[in-house]
């Protein structure tokens, strides 16, 4: 005899249904742990690219320092070329000319530094958006 036989039925329906929930549970188990697999391999690709992100920010930090100590040295240039009566329009114009593009470019790094902190501050609130549902999903 099995162990059904010695139930009755309303205990064998109890032990079924039991049985489907547990099989239920199990699959939704499964489930969970396939999400929180996902969703941990998404904030470590959000992770890595917040990194990147900020390597990409340093050299633009730095190129932009570059460009300042460029802009002084040419500042200079500018007053020494001032004290010689025989070149200062020539001088005063290619120094002018540069300064501005060196401004220009020093422009474009900078917007592009902020268009970068926004994109970090926006993956930054995914990634607590993720861990908020990772720690609700666990």
């Amino acid at each position: 005899m099995t162990d059904r036989q010695h139930h009755t039925p309303a205990q064998a329906e109890e032990l079924a249904a039991r049985t489907r929930q547990l099989a239920a549970a199990l699959t939704e188990r499964d489930e969970l742990r396939a999400e929180l697999d996902t969703t941990r391999n998404t904030l470590h690709t959000t992770a890595a690219k917040l990194a990147r992100q900020a390597a990409v920010n340093e050299q633009a930090l730095a190129y932009r320092k570059e460009l300042e100590a460029t802009i002084t040295s040419k500042n200079a240039e500018l007053h020494r070329a001032d004290l010689d009566a025989k070149t200062v329009e020539q001088r005063q114009a290619a120094a002018a000319q540069e300064i501005a593009d060196l401004t220009a470019q020093l422009a474009e790094r900078e917007l592009r530094i902020t268009l970068g902190t926004g994109i970090m501050l926006a993956q930054a609130v995914l990634c607590l958006i993720l861990a908020l549902a990772l720690l609700f999903l666990t």
